[in-house]
């Protein structure tokens, strides 16, 4: 499978495409970098720095997020279940790409849509969310101060917070 694949995860970092402008093509190539680790788990057909230059292009694509739909939508669903159901906050936590502010942002991200999302899409955002912050040794105090912002905010209780 590894070999038949080859192409399309050498493709998936070229530079051009994981810098590429256009939302579709982000989202497109986010959901092709997450279903080719969903395919190869548990081990991963990237080094650390192509890695790194994915999960950034993710999270670029993820705060673009409220601007998709339709078919673009439903594959950031996706990508979010993936990244979810495979551990691929794990991944990037492993990778100690919290230097690049990725955790944060994405944080950001997910409680600036929230609210605008089918359940769904939230409980996804939420389990990775969870996951991120039990499986953090150390959370920074800008992500803590996200998350009491947004409580605050909207005056209510997220259930990965029960």
């Amino acid at each position: 499978m590894k070999n038949a694949l080859r192409p399309v995860i050498k493709a998936s970092v070229a530079q051009e495409l994981v810098t590429h402008p256009n939302l579709d093509v982000n989202i497109s190539l986010s959901c092709c970098f997450c279903e080719i680790l969903r395919i190869c788990a548990p081990h991963t057909p990237y080094d650390d720095q192509q890695l790194k230059a994915c999960f950034e292009m993710v999270v670029v694509t993820l705060e673009k997020l409220s601007y998709a739909s339709g078919r673009s939508y439903t594959e950031m669903g996706r990508v979010l279940e993936i990244f979810n159901k495979f551990d691929l906050s794990l991944l990037m936590l492993d990778l100690q790409l919290d230097g690049a502010g990725l955790k944060l942002r994405l944080f950001k991200q997910f409680l600036m849509v929230y609210g605008s999302n089918p359940a769904a899409i939230k409980l996804e955002m939420e389990k990775i969310m969870a996951r991120i912050i039990n499986e953090s040794v150390e959370l920074k105090l800008e992500l803590v101060d996200c998350l009491v912002t947004f409580l605050r905010n909207t005056n209510q209780v997220m259930p990965m917070f029960h």
